[in-house]
């Protein structure tokens, strides 16, 4: 009991740090819980396109609150880590959003400027 209490807290306090999920199945389970879709974002380090979507949109706080009210965002390091689903990602940045079932809604390619990311984001976080 007191391990699980120490890892929900844990949980809750990695989400409130950062916003991006460490796994899928993490992503999958609080996609069902709130009634959100996943973003998957494909990136790999060097990536031009990643680091400014990092910059300009990712570290912006207005689109930081943007992303937490309407998606549960999940980065997939390609150098490191396998794409859900058996997405395959040719483009990066791409970004991919899915139900907590893994039906694809939507995919976006490339940068992308954070006012036309955040309407994009509310746009599909209506969906649900």
């Amino acid at each position: 009991m007191r391990v699980a209490a120490l890892l929900l807290i844990a949980a809750v306090s990695a989400w409130a740090e950062g916003f991006w999920v460490a796994d899928y199945a993490e992503a999958v389970r609080l996609a069902k819980k709130e009634h959100k879709l996943i973003m998957v974002e494909a990136m790999r380090p060097g990536c031009y396109y990643c680091q400014v979507m990092e910059e300009e949109v990712f570290d912006d706080p207005e689109a930081q609150e943007a992303i937490r009210m309407h998606v549960i965002p999940l980065k997939i390091d390609l150098d490191r880590d396998k794409m859900p689903m058996g997405i395959k990602a040719r483009v990066t940045p791409s970004f991919y959003f899915l139900t907590a079932e893994g039906e694809e809604v939507k995919r976006l390619m490339g940068g992308w400027y954070k006012e036309d990311f955040i309407s994009i984001l509310e746009t599909l976080g209506g969906q649900l």
